[in-house]
């Protein structure tokens, strides 16, 4: 359970409402409300979440208590999955799912634990994976943003942090979020004409000023040393989602210049991952992440907040089941050819993002490798080459990302899609921890065993897949025949 202050809850809360009431007055986003059920959506993500939800009854049946989580699970596919049929903007959409999910780890007890946060972490994921890629006709990750980083760093303080610390860090990073939704809010007018970044530095100042009198004002924090750092970070943050934005891929009118963006872009996000992690550690990452939500869809800027969101998700697994002290030895013969594996699996998700033209494909092979990578490594092997995986799957994807328009000729918006797998891999990963023990327990025979029985799950959902997939292929060209 989250623990908040009243202050802070109230300043979100007013934050939140105005962050979303603005643009859906003013913007005149209530007019595109309504309802569509669209069934063939309906049947299709079905047809995706129905293996996932198998796995979770499944492992509640071998009494594995990563299965206890499946209402978790089923809850972060299926609310955002009605929640886009309202046909609403993915910024108001991401406002309304950080407020179910800030109120859901405040109210419920269970909510910010293992399995429960991460498999609301898994479903979110798949069903942003078949939104953008099977279903929606808009590929965006703003509407799931806001609630994976407050998820992600509340599950991060209670792992890494003594209980003391939970109120003012909880704290911190929801008046981030909360700062940064109203900076969102006035940002588009008050940049216009902002050629020498005049205005864009003033409102850099400003976020950071206001998370520091959030901290002391609200959240009565003596202003010590590591205060005003933090606040400097966060605006430097919020100055960074600018310097993106200034970089878009759009604006490249060859692939030179779009070559130096990408390497512009890595250098940017990884002096911030540097520097953030440098100064405060893993929660540095999760409270600057928010400031990336100041860009839009056709920067960089939200694939760098799945990245900081993917990479502290990683650190998180990295410190509680990797026994090493100083973490994850890559020298090892196992962990160095999960390296291998990890550069492979981005290289193949770019190859399936950009040359197999049958979405339904390629969202199954993105979900397969997602999902049951990470559970095979975790039992088949042990947690240091997962952990491998997981740095090596999260180091090239984003720079893939980054190259992606120079490579691919591909805008950003797509490429973004490439974050969503360490991003899922890494949740599933957690989910599954209790495998780590098994695998290790098991005999030679036992992993053959079970082995057999992946490769038969496995031949059997994709033949089930293919006749499902094709009978609504069938559907759609009888439909637009009549």
């Amino acid at each position: 359970m989250s623990t908040l202050s009243t202050g802070t809850l109230v300043l979100f809360a007013l934050a939140a409402l105005i962050a979303f009431l603005v643009p859906f007055i003013r913007e005149a986003a209530y007019k595109q409300l309504t309802w569509l059920p669209e069934w063939q959506a309906v049947k299709r993500f079905a047809a995706v979440l129905l293996p996932f939800l198998l796995l979770a009854l499944l492992a509640q049946y071998f009494k594995i208590a990563a299965g206890d989580a499946l209402r978790y699970l089923a809850a972060g596919a299926l609310v955002p999955f009605f929640l886009a049929r309202l046909s609403l903007p993915a910024r108001l959409n991401g406002i309304i799912l950080l407020a179910m999910t800030v109120a859901l780890t405040c109210l419920v007890k269970d909510a910010t634990a293992v399995p429960a946060c991460f498999a609301l972490i898994c479903g979110a994921a798949v069903w942003k994976v078949s939104e953008n890629l099977l279903i929606g006709a808009v590929s965006s990750v703003e509407d799931i943003l806001p609630a994976l980083i407050w998820l992600v760093g509340v599950n991060w303080v209670r792992t890494a942090l003594p209980e003391a610390q939970w109120l003012s860090h909880d704290g911190i990073l929801l008046a981030t979020l909360s700062v940064v939704l109203i900076i969102r809010t006035v940002q588009n007018r008050f940049v216009c004409l902002d050629k020498l970044f005049v205005k864009r530095i003033l409102l850099a100042v400003a976020g950071g000023a206001g998370v520091l009198l959030v901290m002391n004002k609200l959240l009565l924090l003596p202003l010590q040393n590591s205060l005003c750092p933090l606040a400097a970070l966060i605006g430097a943050g919020i100055l960074v989602s600018y310097l993106l934005e200034g970089l878009k891929s759009t604006e490249a009118p060859s692939g030179q210049s779009q070559l130096t963006s990408a390497v512009s872009i890595l250098v940017l996000v990884g002096i911030l991952t540097l520097v953030s992690t440098r100064l405060f550690g893993n929660f540095g990452l999760l409270a600057v992440a928010p400031t990336m939500l100041l860009g839009s869809a056709e920067s960089f800027a939200h694939p760098a907040a799945l990245f900081l969101v993917a990479r502290g998700l990683l650190q998180g697994y990295t410190l509680t089941y990797v026994q090493n002290v100083t973490g994850v030895n890559l020298t090892h013969p196992y962990t160095t050819a999960a390296l291998f594996a990890g550069f492979l699996l981005s290289g193949l998700a770019v190859a399936t993002l950009r040359d197999i033209s049958q979405r339904r494909w390629c969202v199954t092979i993105i979900l397969a490798a997602g999902g049951l990578t990470p559970l095979l490594s975790n039992f088949f092997l042990h947690e240091e080459p997962t952990g491998s995986l997981l740095i090596s799957t999260t180091t090239a994807a984003v720079m893939l990302a980054a190259l992606g328009p120079a490579l691919c000729r591909t805008n950003v918006s797509q490429q973004s899609n490439l974050l969503l797998l360490p991003l899922l891999m890494t949740a599933f990963a957690l989910w599954s921890h209790e495998l780590i023990e098994l695998g290790n327990a098991g005999t030679g025979v036992d992993k053959i065993v079970i082995l057999l029985y992946c490769a038969t799950a496995v031949i059997v959902f994709s033949g089930l897949l293919y006749w499902l997939f094709s009978r609504l292929a069938r559907q759609q060209v009888e439909v637009a025949g009549d």
